[in-house]
């Protein structure tokens, strides 16, 4: 028997390992709004070694709306991941990792959001510091990333998706940590844990939802949410982060075919053009967003390109090899 989720609205996971000074300061920021509307912050720390144990005791003695559940032993991310959305006592829950910062004001603009819909899912937009090196952790956040947030719209700007096919062709697998609200009151009517060879359990789990809704009732209700709710204190390259590359080749040869081959056959129709989506270049109406970001602070938004696109080319380029050689026979 699973937690009442009819405890919460609407909660925050965050999955955690030695991070603490990051995770601190976070927590510095988000805390005070997610106390003043009744938005639980819940930290699954994956047997950290270090102050995180201290940091998290700490916060859970200061706020009420604070709890945390520690691994006695470290276990895999992605389970980790799993473990902690099955755990949320509340209907929706928006999961993030210990290095990204979750803007407060966006906090409470979603729970408004879900005080008047019952969407399938949330989509909201990230993006991430210019310099990670230049982020002081002992002073308050919200000032350091202000001119990152500056140029973006105060109203939410957002679209519907209502296939989830269509959905799944848009988004594939760019969806980074912290850019999902997860309706955890039915997420678990599947069992993602097959999800877990492929390292995207979290998206195997939000596909095969969606997929079932799809099928029972017709359409989804996917919320797509494009302002910046998210801000990733550690910077993603054009190469990925450091010692990334011989992940995402990894997950081209064999972690994303299995992905692939696991999801419902409803996508199937679409799984060609989600591979060609993803390495599309970016639109005028995308380079004209990102251009007017960087006007206040260069940093450039995560999406698509860069480790997603080299993942994608090898993964393309190793299907296309595979065709060749079944038209050869």
């Amino acid at each position: 028997m699973g937690p009442d989720r009819t405890a919460h609205r609407l909660a925050v996971a965050i999955t955690s390992f030695e991070r603490p000074h990051m995770l601190d300061a976070i927590l510095r920021d988000l805390m005070p709004m997610a106390e003043s509307i009744g938005v639980p912050v819940v930290v699954y720390d994956n047997a950290s070694a270090d102050d995180t144990p201290d940091v998290l005791a700490t916060w859970a003695r200061s706020s009420p709306a604070f709890r945390f559940v520690r691994r006695p032993e470290p276990i895999p991310p992605e389970r980790n991941i799993l473990e902690a959305l099955a755990d949320s006592r509340a209907e929706y829950t928006w999961w993030s990792c210990d290095d990204d910062y979750l803007v407060p004001a966006r906090l409470a603009q979603l729970r408004r959001i879900l005080e008047a819909q019952d969407p399938s899912a949330i989509v909201v937009g990230s993006t991430q510091v210019a310099d990670e090196a230049a982020v002081d952790f002992g002073r308050p956040l919200s000032g350091q990333l202000r001119p990152l947030l500056a140029t973006r719209e105060p109203r939410v700007r957002s679209e519907r998706h209502r296939d989830a096919g269509a959905f799944f062709a848009r988004r594939f697998y760019d969806l980074p940590g912290s850019t999902v609200v997860y309706r955890t009151r039915t997420l678990f009517e599947c069992d993602a844990t097959k999800y877990l060879e492929t390292y995207h359990a979290h998206l195997g789990a939000l596909y095969e939802a969606l997929a079932q809704e799809q099928v029972r009732t017709g359409r989804v209700e996917v919320v797509e949410l494009f302002d910046t709710f998210a801000v990733s204190l550690t910077r993603q390259r054009p190469d990925g982060k450091p010692n990334w590359r011989p992940w995402f080749r990894m997950m081209a040869e064999r972690a994303f075919p299995r992905f692939i081959e696991l999801l419902p056959p409803l996508y199937a129709p679409h799984r060609w053009h989600a591979l060609l989506t993803a390495q599309r270049p970016a639109t005028q109406q995308e380079s004209a967003s990102d251009e007017h970001h960087n006007a206040a602070a260069p940093a450039k938004r995560r999406g698509p390109m860069g480790p997603l696109s080299f993942l994608i080319t090898l993964l393309c380029h190793r299907t296309n090899v595979c065709r060749q050689a079944t038209q050869r026979e």
